[in-house]
């Protein structure tokens, strides 16, 4: 019997279980910061909570069981979901301090040069391509453990990938502004490579999808085709979005170093504040005001996250 849209909701523990672990550690560590005078942003706390919640329904909803069952196209938006947005909304929420029991930790501790730009994009268009290849997709399908630490690793290097854009933990100096328009930029075009070859594929891939009910009556490969399509639209926007704020970010960061530097300030110590959002403080202490041109701020959520007090 197919699965429904209304009734097919699944509880599966592979799953389930480690998001929740993780919301609860998370919430620990924001009521500790608060208890301890550092509280965490509230538009952060909710962005998080938006990740987990969002997570859960991918999970758990109809997309999990009809996108395993009938259609990749459905099981397409399962993961664009699990493997893009849920870490981007979880990232927004995360911070040095909230981070620092993490990081403090023998093992993982060591493993922040995973969130290096140069170590995060390959890792994470490594395993984007990897979970797409033939065999390894089918026997996702064909295994809920398998499935399960699939859906990890989408969701792990998509926060990782994440996290070196928006800098969660500081990255190196050479990865400004400009950088980052490149890093969008490459990141979309693997995602974009990906879905242009489900688009224009005249056979199905998936040998998972040979015999099963076919949805809304397509093929399977026109099914896989709509795949390659809903990929590229939502990759393409959320590349239109990160541009437009990387782009605005920009002109606000030129703005605040020709300023600084023309007040006399030394041109080294503008770049660095600047860089790392912090060139308010450093007109503050050297020119004892903040300019009024300065009131054009770049966007809180685009500044590096790891730069914030601990």
């Amino acid at each position: 019997m197919a699965p429904s849209w209304y009734s097919s909701w699944t509880l599966d523990p592979w799953q389930l279980v480690p998001t929740l672990i993780a919301a609860a550690l998370y919430y620990r560590r924001v009521w500790t910061l608060e208890q301890e005078g550092r509280p965490v942003p509230l538009w952060r706390i909710w962005l998080f909570t938006s990740g987990i919640a969002v997570a859960l329904f991918a999970f758990t909803s109809p997309l999990h069981a009809i996108g395993e069952a009938q259609s990749m196209s459905v099981h397409m938006v399962e993961h664009l979901i699990i493997g893009d947005i849920v870490p981007l909304l979880i990232i927004f929420g995360l911070t040095g301090p909230v981070l620092r029991p993490i990081l403090a930790l023998p093992v993982l501790g060591e493993l922040r040069w995973l969130t290096h730009p140069l170590v995060a994009l390959p890792l994470w268009g490594l395993n984007l391509f990897l979970w797409h290849i033939t065999g390894a997709y089918d026997a996702a399908l064909g295994n809920d453990a398998v499935h399960a630490a699939q859906h990890i690793c989408f969701l792990v290097t998509g926060g990782i990938m994440w996290a070196a854009l928006f800098e969660t933990l500081p990255g190196p100096r050479w990865f400004g502004t400009g950088a980052k328009v490149g890093y969008v930029i490459v990141v979309r075009l693997l995602s974009t490579i990906l879905g242009n070859i489900f688009t224009w594929s005249s056979t199905g891939f998936y040998h998972h999808y040979d015999n099963v009910p076919r949805l809304f009556g397509l093929s399977q490969a026109g099914d896989q085709s709509y795949g390659g399509v809903i990929m590229m639209s939502e990759t393409g926007l959320v590349t239109l979005v990160l541009l437009a704020v990387l782009v605005f970010r920009a002109a606000v960061e030129s703005d605040q170093r020709q300023l600084l530097i023309e007040r006399g300030i030394d041109p080294a110590r503008v770049k660095r504040a600047v860089r790392f959002g912090r060139a308010r403080e450093l007109a503050l202490q050297e020119l004892g005001y903040v300019p009024s041109r300065f009131q054009s701020e770049v966007p809180e959520v685009a500044r590096p996250a790891g730069t914030e007090t601990p």
